[in-house]
């Protein structure tokens, strides 16, 4: 087990060379790195907490292959509305249930871990395809420049400066196919996010949790009522509640009091098992079933909708702000100018008339990876030559 902990541990190291901005690392590190974590945890939780612990009805088998049953066959709740809260079932979805009534199995917690790394190296594949696109490209251009390079004398720094200046000048033009590729990885991160949520709302109901919970957390408050209007009407026929308060008439399902939590992930469900006895008569048994590793998922996947949702939000705003980019030279010339604070304007402006979009996202990445003095050298330098060349 710690070997996985040591390979988890890689993916926060500090890369030598910025290929990529913030965005990517929102995908292939944290959120990577999140899921790959969970697939450690959620086991180690399975063995120490014991994934799954039943009562029978019977005692004539054993309660290790019940167990084992319950746990591969999977768990139900019943989701009726007269159940929790109600009646008297003392836990949601656990009473009698008549073949009408809408079951929910359980029966994904076991294949958790692989679905979980499965999302992971989803995550991670846009990185990987552009790292194999990039190919090393912006390492090589900016060997024996990095900060980090003291051993480097200065005479042999002058000269590697004036190398990547004629390499920028005699290359313009030609970093388009580049761009374009960093421009597709960044669009299947968008795609790759929406992706895995319908993956996961296909498999285990992952978006339904998610907008039940935001439902549940903000439906009208039933505290503020008073007077003559306080009045409820339940309708068990059609599954509605009626809330008169002194605003408005609030119509409520029976199942809105019911926290998602227990509705998706629940504690407590029910197994059934068959097998024919003595006689050759089918017998039933009944199980009622702890799921100790349900309280890790309701919290988990509480908070990774959230997380999706916002990873999902930040890389539709990239993708909105890297098309902005590619269309408007005023704004590639503002971004250049925030980060190339010591050069004069004039001098981004007349390498930026020269520059398409692919040369100066080129540019762009040096600036993330040569400190401001250097940059400043190179792109003075880059000027001056665009300009002898006129």
């Amino acid at each position: 087990m710690i070997h996985e902990f040591i390979i988890l541990a890689n993916f926060f190291k500090h890369r030598e060379v910025k290929i990529d901005n913030a965005v990517f690392t929102l995908h292939y590190r944290v959120t990577s790195s999140l899921l790959f974590g969970s697939c450690v945890i959620i086991p180690l939780l399975m063995q120490y907490l014991s994934a799954i612990t039943c009562i029978y009805s019977s005692k004539d088998i054993d309660e290790d292959f019940l167990n084992n049953y319950c746990w591969i066959k999977g768990t139900f709740t019943v989701k009726k509305c007269a159940a929790y809260g109600r009646d008297s079932a003392p836990y949601y979805g656990i009473q009698q249930n008549l073949p009408s009534d809408e079951i929910f199995h359980h029966t994904v917690y076991i294949w958790f871990p692989f679905i979980l790394f499965v999302h992971g190296a989803f995550f991670y594949l846009p990185r990987y395809l552009w790292k194999s696109l990039e190919d090393g490209h912006v390492k090589q251009l900016v060997s024996e420049l990095r900060g980090e390079d003291n051993k480097i004398d200065e005479g042999a720094k002058d000269e590697r400066k004036k190398g990547l200046v004629n390499y920028l000048h005699r290359n313009m033009g030609y970093y388009n196919l580049y761009f374009a590729s960093y421009c597709l990885c960044e669009g299947l991160n968008l795609i790759n996010v929406l992706a895995q949520i319908f993956i996961a709302e296909r498999i285990y109901h992952f978006n339904e949790f998610g907008v039940e919970m935001v439902r549940y957390l903000s439906r009208p408050s039933l505290t503020d009522v008073s007077g003559l209007n306080n009045v409820t009407e339940y309708n068990l026929g059609s599954k509605q509640e009626w809330i008169y308060n002194k605003f408005s008439k609030v119509e409520r399902t029976c199942y809105d009091d019911v926290h998602p939590m227990l509705k998706f992930f629940p504690t407590i469900t029910t197994c059934k098992f068959e097998h024919f006895g003595p006689t050759g008569q089918r017998v039933h048994v009944d199980g009622l079933c702890m799921l100790p590793v349900n309280l890790f998922m309701q919290m988990f996947f509480s908070f990774l909708w959230f997380w999706f949702f916002f990873v999902s939000l930040v890389t539709a705003l990239n993708v909105v702000y890297r098309f902005v980019t590619i269309i408007s030279p005023r704004i590639r010339l503002a971004l250049l100018k925030s980060r190339l604070a010591l050069v004069d304007d004039k001098d981004l402006e007349r390498i930026l008339r020269k520059f398409r979009a692919g040369d100066w996202f080129i540019l762009y990445q040096l600036t993330k990876n040569l400190n401001s003095v250097i940059c400043k050298d190179v792109v003075e330098d880059l000027a001056s030559k665009i300009s002898r060349a006129d």
